[in-house]
């Protein structure tokens, strides 16, 4: 329930009160989030910056060169 009341509020804007549902949410369920694929998990750390409909971020970097 807690990251759906997240996701709503990132879809108004609402950045800073969806974190703090976002956070309630992973302490209840620490795996709800899907498999990050950044370094640290700076995907998901990213997200409350990305408050636009239809769009996408490009990550570009490399870890160790394989993975």
């Amino acid at each position: 329930m807690y990251w759906s009341i997240s996701q709503i509020l990132q879809q108004q804007g609402k950045l800073s009160e969806a974190e703090v549902y976002q956070e309630k949410a992973l302490e209840i369920k620490p795996d709800i989030i899907t498999k990050s694929y950044a370094l640290n998990q700076l995907d998901f750390k990213l997200t409350r910056y990305l408050a636009w409909e239809n769009g996408f971020f490009i990550e570009v970097g490399a870890n160790d060169g394989i993975s």
